[in-house]
């Protein structure tokens, strides 16, 4: 047969002749075409050139013939989620045209041959992935097909499972069927196989029996020798010497022997046990005391205590200063309710992102960005919310002499909202790549946390500075200190104050514009604020490309100066 499409040649030139109470194998790498071949044996692809005869009957002119002769596990699950396991296999009983009263005991039969008599009454949807294939391989074997098509059974089942299934085929095969079988284990192919070919490109490279392959490609015999469990060591040390010495050239390549033969047995049956160096504990709880002394000092700086006017009645009165007196008293306490966000975003991605990440790469080599892309979207979210609850909050003046309700107002009034929330949407960007540039850093999550927040403030501690003294501050040096994203949000907040306390809009207009001698612009630290965002990003993307961890490929230092093609 002969499969082509352009600009693929999937299938080229294959010819096999297979007998009753046969197991042919096929082998190959992902992409070797094994597939397809099923999918041209099966009849659900149409090969460009060739043909496919069961039984005598042409798979081109006698598809539903040769349909009715056939079963086939695919590689991916072909179930009903909704329908038991016994459901399933009675109602394929019924299409094969089993017997009403024999289909009981047929059913039953197969689920102790696999091994499913307690995934009975489970609905499909419920199964392990093991489950599910053998479950799929139970629907190809039944009734009076000729030939079992097994594209790939065993992926997913344990050693037990797997060791049932094997048993399951053969007497498959000793009943008069023929069993062409896909799999990527060689062990697999001995156990099952009568004959295997291995393909490459398309194309059977080798055809034999498995001894006959080994004899041919192979200049080694290997021999697997098991001992009773309670065999004496000084039995099994005079076979190895036995081994030995009738065959000089041997290699012993795995070797298990008892606990009781080592020097060292009362340690190894215990296990290694794993101490934590002194020093890593004592940077973590000294980080967490710091960090819990510095929360306690800002906590005392920005507690605001409740004074009662003596000369009224005790009446309502509200305990929240106004937010512009806040700003310009204590610098910038809104960045610290960022603090715990930041903190629980670096935990997330070092405990999850970076753990499912080597996973896909260890696994199936897959590079999930789309989490990273996930979070990103959740964070600028959850920091969209935080800033509505804070600036949508109806604040009143508590220093009115007078002890009545004031009318609520918004804490900025002549301000274009739209312009703040655009500002502090590129705060949160900035802020969330800031995190992910700790993270890269860490594997340890209680470490990532302390010093992700450490870092955090220690972002924040400069805005004092930088607030108190931006008069004194030059354009360059203002520029300069932008790079840092949280001194750029307390320029972008001075700009904000300064337009409320003058009852002068700030809006789009006039964002580059300025009554300062310096020219410093209210444009510049929106653009600051995007090009920390991305400068975070670009340390982030080359940390993780350089360092990927323990399961990636790290690239070298000046990888983004070698051409593509040479990568």
């Amino acid at each position: 047969i002969y499969f082509n499409i352009p600009p693929t040649l999937a299938v080229r030139n294959i010819s096999v002749s297979i007998q009753k109470e046969e197991c042919f194998g096929l082998l190959g790498l992902n992409g070797a075409g094994k597939t397809t071949t099923f999918e041209i044996l099966t009849g659900e692809q149409i090969a460009t050139s060739g043909d496919v005869f069961i039984e005598d009957y042409s798979i081109t002119k006698n598809i539903l013939k040769v349909r009715s002769k056939i079963g086939y596990c695919p590689q991916f699950d072909a179930l009903l989620d909704y329908l038991t396991t016994q459901e399933i296999l009675t109602m394929y009983a019924r299409v094969w045209g089993i017997p009403e009263k024999n289909i009981r005991a047929y059913v039953d039969n197969l689920l102790e041959m696999l091994n499913l008599q307690s995934q009975a009454e489970k609905f499909i949807y419920t199964l392990s992935g093991g489950n599910k294939r053998k479950l799929s391989t139970a629907i190809a074997i039944m009734g009076k097909s000729s030939v079992v098509f097994l594209d790939e059974p065993s992926t997913g089942m344990d050693p037990l499972a797997r060791r049932m299934l094997w048993n399951t085929v053969t007497r498959t095969r000793e009943s008069g069927k023929v069993i062409v079988i896909t799999s990527h284990s060689m062990e697999e192919c001995e156990a099952l196989c009568t004959r295997l070919a291995i393909m490459v490109q398309g194309k059977f490279v080798c055809l034999g029996s498995p001894q006959h392959l080994k004899n041919k490609f192979g200049n080694v015999y290997t021999m697997n020798i098991k001992f009773k469990t309670g065999t004496d060591g000084d039995v099994i040390m005079d076979f190895k010497n036995f081994i030995t010495k009738v065959f000089p050239e041997n290699t012993c390549q795995v070797f298990h022997c008892p606990l009781s033969m080592t020097a060292s047995s009362n340690r190894l049956r215990s296990g290694p046990r794993k101490r934590r160096k002194f020093g890593a504990l004592v940077t973590e709880i000294a980080l967490l005391l710091i960090l819990s002394v510095v929360l306690l000092v800002t906590q005392s700086l920005l507690s605001i205590k409740k004074v009662k006017s003596f000369q009224y009645p005790d009446q309502w009165a509200s305990d929240v200063p106004s937010f512009i007196q806040v700003f310009t008293t204590i610098s910038h306490p809104w960045e610290l309710a960022y603090v715990p966000s930041n903190s629980i975003m670096v935990q997330n991605i070092v405990e999850n992102v970076k753990k499912d990440l080597n996973f896909h790469m260890k696994v199936i080599g897959f590079s999930s960005e789309s989490d990273f892309e996930d979070y990103i979207r959740s964070n600028v979210n959850s920091r969209h919310v935080l800033a509505a609850i804070v600036f949508d909050h109806s604040f009143t003046d508590s220093n009115d002499p007078l002890p009545k309700k004031l009318e609520p107002a918004p804490i900025f009034q002549y301000n274009d909202p739209i312009l703040i929330f655009i500002f502090l949407s590129f705060y949160a960007i900035s802020s969330i790549f800031f995190s992910f540039m700790i993270s890269t850093f860490f594997n340890r999550v209680n470490v990532a946390v302390s010093l992700g927040s450490f870092f955090f403030l220690l972002t924040y501690f400069p805005c004092i500075t930088m607030y108190s003294n931006y008069e004194h501050m030059t354009f360059k040096q203002k520029l300069i200190w932008c790079f840092n994203f949280n001194v750029g949000m307390a320029f972008g907040f001075k700009f904000l104050i300064d337009a409320e306390t003058k009852k002068t809009e700030m809006k789009w207009s006039n964002i580059c514009s300025t009554g300062y001698t310096d020219n410093f612009l209210f444009a510049y630290v929106l653009v600051m604020l995007l090009v920390d965002a991305f400068l975070y990003a670009l340390v982030t993307w080359y940390i993780e490309a350089v360092f990927p961890g323990e399961y990636g490929v790290p690239k070298p230092w000046n990888f983004f100066l070698v051409p593509v093609i040479h990568r």
